[in-house]
């Protein structure tokens, strides 16, 4: 049976076989390398183009000045060294020793048939020669010298001279210092960046990779060896270097724990930083235990400062705060099918909920049972309508923080209207606080979002679960408070024009009438008829004459104001309450209505409008008086021609003289 594993299983795969061979190459390597590359050939014969390395050749030997054979133990060890210079040399030497001071270390030179004592470890600094790791010999060719050594016992650094002509030692320091110079420029330069950005930002993401490029440039120091000369201590400085070098690679470990933390990676990221962890454990894994030496290695060393070099690149490329980004964005896909059953805290909370009425105004009750629901999670609420966001919130803080932040939740929010139900947006920003986005209800014209904040990743307060529950408990009332609202409109337009109907009207229009009365302004009413309607529907027929009435319709209210409101009244007749209008104003809103009907060519047949005009007065303070006063002046217009306006008794204006026979 064939099982088709998903590609990024197989990338991973790969790529942890890939890392894993990687580690076993460098755990060898960094156990054989020693502090400086040595030669293959003695110093006695041959020709010598790299620096000879006489740890292999040291005799181990008692001391030589003692005055008596004793078997009390010493604090010391003495070695032995037997050079014989070729007659095909003639250059000078150089006695070299590790840049990392030996507690004590005396170098005991053959001289006229004695020993000069060269005092190389720390118990023989002088002002004269306080950098003293090297010594010139003087070698006689075909002669046999020997060289007697004492160092502590108490140093865990091996004794390991090596022998250099001084020309390729003078150059070897000259690469060595320039390189070593080169590579603490670039960590310190990029440990004051990632301090400056820490500072800047007031974010803690880089203070992991600061510490590790603190103990990276303190190790870069330490292995000059110099600052054990200069200052003062009683301390083996080969114990602190090994402590500095295990320091080192553990932070860089901690880096990269802390990526996987506050980032969310992609899968090609998480096989690189899986990788990455992979190399660091091995070479920490290779230094501890695999090498006999407590000094890391050049090529180590190298090693070392590129990994630091890479975290670096690393944190740039994987910051969540990258391009001005302040937050980590992925869209977490809902896979729970199964019915939810509310808890008995959720159902007494969420029993208080109820938007099944016409509130218009969900912010409040909807953060209200947020807040009495998830504990210690602020919530805020955006509204999108007519391109425009409104944000509500209890909390004033995470209030000012969306807002300051708008655009970057606006575009992933957004991308919810085009997902599942229960699919929701994780932010989490550069401290590590997790934020949940949640698409709530879409009534065409006004979708409603949820920003929640549970606090940090590890430590939230409320389960993402309880979230989806709550969301998809709120989702069910928005929509039937949808539904219900939908059906409560429909029951109050006319189905065939879309208009109001005639009971609604009156419920909305009286509103408006008493609200002109209470400010004192004007309010006009029109009262309109199709003419010779029935002529209409007994020559071309019904559903013709529907569409008459259609198209009327729509002529009417393109041809009015927003606050205005108009209905059907009955058969073909239709009427127009207008607020805040003067008769003069109203004539002119009839006579506009009137012409764009009369000039209408594409219904099946010409058709005209006679109009009554009434308008608020002393005399007539109620709606069903204007209604009563512009249907008669509707019926005298019939009488007069039809295809006019006729203003009733209480439009005194004088302007409106015209319309007189």
């Amino acid at each position: 049976m064939m099982v088709n594993l998903p590609r990024r299983y197989l990338q991973s795969v790969l790529w942890s076989s890939f890392s894993l061979l990687l580690i076993l190459l460098m755990v060898p390597a960094t156990a054989s390398t020693l502090t400086s590359p040595a030669a293959s050939s003695s110093a006695a014969t041959g020709t010598i183009d790299k620096p000879v390395s006489l740890s292999p050749h040291l005799t181990p030997i008692t001391d030589p000045f003692a005055a008596t054979a004793n078997n009390t133990p010493s604090d010391f060890s003495w070695y032995q060294l037997d050079l014989v210079l070729s007659p095909d040399f003639s250059t000078d030497w150089f006695l070299v020793f590790s840049r990392i001071p030996h507690l004590t270390l005396d170098v005991y030179l053959p001289e006229n048939g004695n020993y000069q004592v060269k005092r190389m470890g720390l118990d023989g600094l002088s002002a004269a020669n306080p950098d003293a790791r090297t010594i010139r010999l003087p070698l006689t060719s075909g002669q046999s010298h020997r060289l007697l050594f004492k160092v502590s016992q108490q140093s865990v650094q091996t004794l390991n001279p090596e022998l250099w002509p001084a020309s390729l030692y003078s150059l070897s320091e000259y690469r060595y210092h320039a390189l070593a110079a080169s590579l603490q420029t670039i960590l310190l330069v990029i440990l004051t960046a990632a301090l400056a950005v820490m500072v800047v930002k007031r974010t803690l993401l880089y203070l992991p990779l600061s510490l590790h490029l603190s103990a990276m440039s303190l190790l870069m120091v330490a292995l000059n060896g110099r600052l054990f000369r200069v200052i003062p201590h009683s301390f083996d400085p080969a114990q602190l270097i090994s402590i500095l070098t295990v320091l080192t690679m553990l932070s860089a470990l901690t880096c990269y724990l802390n990526l996987f933390r506050t980032t969310r990676p992609t899968p090609r990221s998480t096989m690189i930083l899986s990788g990455a962890i992979l190399v660091a454990c091995g070479l920490t894994f290779g230094f501890i235990f695999a090498t006999g030496n407590t000094i890391p290695s050049l090529p180590l060393v190298l090693l070392l400062c590129l990994q630091s070099i890479s975290l670096s690149v690393l944190h740039y490329l994987l910051q969540p705060d990258r391009k001005g980004q302040p937050f980590t964005i992925n869209l977490i896909k809902s896979s729970d099918k199964k019915r939810r059953v509310f808890s008995q805290h959720f159902r007494d909370n969420l029993a208080d909920l109820n938007l099944s009425d016409n509130t218009t105004e969900l912010s409040a009750p909807i953060l209200a049972i947020i807040d009495a629901t998830l504990d210690q999670a602020p919530a805020v609420l955006l509204t999108l309508e007519n391109n425009e966001w409104q944000l509500s919130s209890l909390s004033p803080r995470v209030k000012r923080q969306v807002e300051k932040e708008l655009e970057y939740f606006v575009t992933p929010l957004t991308k919810l209207l085009t997902q599942g139900s229960d699919d929701q947006i994780h932010f989490q920003d550069k401290h590590s606080n997790s934020i949940w986005g949640f698409h709530l209800n879409d009534d065409g014209e006004r979708q409603l979002f949820l920003l929640l904040f549970p606090g940090k990743y590890q430590k939230e307060t409320i389960s993402r679960q309880q979230a989806l529950d709550l969301c998809s408990y709120i989702k069910t009332i928005l929509k039937a408070n949808q539904q219900t609202r939908f059906w409560q409109l429909q029951a109050s337009l006319d189905p065939l024009t879309g208009l109001l109907n005639r009971n609604h009207f009156f419920h909305e229009a009286e509103k408006q009438v008493e609200a002109c009365k209470q400010q004192q302004t004007p309010c006009c009413l029109l009262f309109i008829d199709v003419d010779d309607f029935k002529r209409i529907n007994d020559k071309l027929g019904h559903p013709a004459g529907d569409k008459v009435l259609v198209d009327i319709a729509h002529l009417i209210r393109d041809s009015l104001r927003h606050q205005d409101l108009i209905a059907r009244y009955g058969g073909e007749e239709f009427v127009i309450l207008l607020p805040v209008t003067s008769a003069w104003q109203g004539a002119q809103i009839a006579e506009r209505i009137r012409k764009r009907v009369e000039q209408y060519n594409a219904s099946p047949t010409p058709a005209t409008l006679s109009l009554g005009l009434a308008t608020l007065s002393s005399e007539l303070s109620s709606l069903n008086q204007l209604i009563n006063e512009a249907d008669n002046a509707m019926y005298t217009a019939k009488k007069r021609g039809k295809n006019r306006l006729e203003p009733g008794p209480s439009c005194s204006d004088i302007r409106l003289s015209w319309q007189e026979p």
